[in-house]
């Protein structure tokens, strides 16, 4: 991260506060989504919902502190340790929760260059709330959606569950869907 910002600042290009404020909230939420992705790759193998019942230690059952689940951060302040009885929780844990933050946020970063590139004084984000063009955000939530997909499959694939052809479809109508929403396709058509 800092190499990138090193390079781009010596690229010209100066990224606007509210533009850095939603790089940081899609580092948030891709922190979220991987905390999710966490409990998808844990319960799903084990046939347990991931809808319902509280995240637990694994060794000693104690729920997980609202705290202490805060993604990164919670494992960061814990050391890696259970609060109530000490046992290791993985760095994966927290390796995929930044992982995918990472990636919502270089995604974000890409769209604030691409943006700033067509030599707009407009901030990204007000391309959205102000003059109305959600395109860019609905592109931004297709690749976002297709990175996360990949990640949760892979999580899924190391826990040795095989993810199904109907699942797979899915997610690919669903990422078809928002690009298709935000225009993506229309140049491929002629339109």
């Amino acid at each position: 991260m800092w190499l990138a910002a090193v390079w781009l600042s010596g690229s010209g290009f100066s990224m606007r506060w509210e533009d850095g404020g939603f790089v940081a909230a899609a580092f948030v939420i891709g922190a979220i989504v991987g905390s999710f992705l966490n409990v998808v790759a844990y319960r799903v193998p084990a046939g347990r919902s991931v809808v319902s019942g509280r995240s637990a230690c694994p060794a000693c059952g104690q729920p997980v502190r609202a705290r202490d689940n805060i993604p990164v951060l919670g494992w960061l302040l814990l050391r890696g340790r259970c609060r109530d009885c000490g046992m290791a929780i993985p760095a994966t844990y927290a390796v995929v929760e930044a992982g995918c933050g990472l990636a919502l946020a270089a995604l974000a970063t890409a769209e604030a260059i691409a943006w700033q590139a067509t030599g707009s004084s407009i901030p990204l984000i007000d391309r959205a709330f102000v003059l109305g063009d959600y395109r860019w955000l609905l592109g931004w939530a297709a690749g976002g959606a297709a990175t996360l997909t990949i990640v949760a499959w892979g999580l899924l694939a190391r826990a040795g569950h095989v993810v199904t052809r109907r699942t797979a479809l899915l997610a690919t109508a669903l990422v078809a869907a928002l690009l298709a929403v935000a225009g993506w396709f229309w140049p491929l058509w002629g339109g």
